[in-house]
């Protein structure tokens, strides 16, 4: 099954040529003096696709959610198709994604979960949390 293999919250990521560039990663804090306020960072990930799934189209879905009021902020879904000629049998196929969060408006102070699965999957949690 495909799924996240890894997943970092930071103020930009980009992919260009399959590989993922990412700056100033590992947020977990954000200062936002005044609300509401942009959440102001991206979501990068890599998606693992195993050798035998590397045809077959799979379903990347990012939210976000205000832990205080269980509040869903953002859902979004995409299509994920990794073909690879290249991969050699039993290879797994890594693929990179942006989401970007940087205009998602958050309207109070507090923890907010970034959430991503594969296929309806157990998914990767980061928590950030917006200070004054």
């Amino acid at each position: 099954m495909a799924d996240i293999s890894s997943a970092i919250v930071c103020d930009f990521a980009q992919v260009r040529e399959g590989l993922l560039f990412v700056s100033s990663g590992g947020i977990t804090r954000l200062r936002r003096p005044s609300l509401p306020a942009p959440l102001g960072v991206a979501l990068a990930i890599v998606v693992e696709v195993p050798f035998d799934q590397v045809s077959a189209t799979h379903g990347v879905l990012a939210r976000v959610v205000h832990v205080a009021s269980a509040t869903e902020l953002l859902r979004t879904e995409v299509g994920l198709q990794a073909n690879d000629p290249t991969v050699e049998p039993g290879e797994s196929l890594y693929v990179p994604l942006v989401v970007s969060l940087h205009q998602l408006m958050i309207p109070e102070l507090g923890a907010y979960d970034i959430v991503a699965s594969v296929d309806h999957g157990v998914g990767r949690r980061l928590t950030v949390y917006a200070v004054g």
